[in-house]
């Protein structure tokens, strides 16, 4: 297995959770979502900073979580241990999980920290997709570029979209 497919699925993992595999619960999410289209507030900064701050806090203690795996993924790369990096790439899929539903919990006032959180958990499933991938037996280095690409996109995407939006409530407080 090469170690620098296998460190970049771990750096981005990491990168991703700082800023969903999550299909058996999609459909509850779907209408969790709709219920609260109906009810959000849209351009109101003082929604939009809340939504901000608790998706802010949730992803840091996500983060500190994160950074438990890099030496377990550290150790399995060097020893090339299959059996452990899946283990660990099951631990991830447990972690995401949870993620997801933590950021499904948040009680959103806004579009706009909506479509953050949404972001947040596709970054996520991204992610996992990256890992599962990277682990296979015979990794498609080709789907790994086309879901790094995805991922470098969509994490810019993420922190344009929270710079932006912290901008701008910051100058119209």
């Amino acid at each position: 297995m090469n170690k620098l497919i296998l460190a970049s699925i771990f750096f981005t993992t990491l990168t991703l959770t700082a800023c969903d595999k999550k299909t058996e619960n999609n459909a509850s999410s779907e209408t969790e979502v709709s219920k609260q289209k109906v009810t959000l507030s849209k351009n109101v900064n003082a929604d939009i900073k809340h939504d901000l701050g608790i998706i802010d806090e949730i992803s840091a203690k996500k983060a500190e979580e994160a950074l438990k795996f890099q030496p377990e993924v550290s150790k399995a790369v060097q020893n090339n241990n299959k059996a452990e990096l899946k283990a660990i790439v099951e631990k991830m899929e447990t972690y995401v999980d949870q993620f997801n539903d933590d950021l499904d919990k948040l009680p959103l006032k806004s579009t706009e920290g909506l479509s953050v959180k949404e972001k947040l958990k596709d970054a996520n499933k991204l992610g996992l997709d990256l890992a599962e991938e990277g682990i296979k037996e015979k990794p498609d280095s080709k789907e790994i570029n086309e879901l790094q690409d995805k991922a470098i996109k969509l994490q810019h995407e993420i922190l344009t979209e929270v710079q932006d939006l912290k901008k701008r409530t910051d100058t119209k407080s």
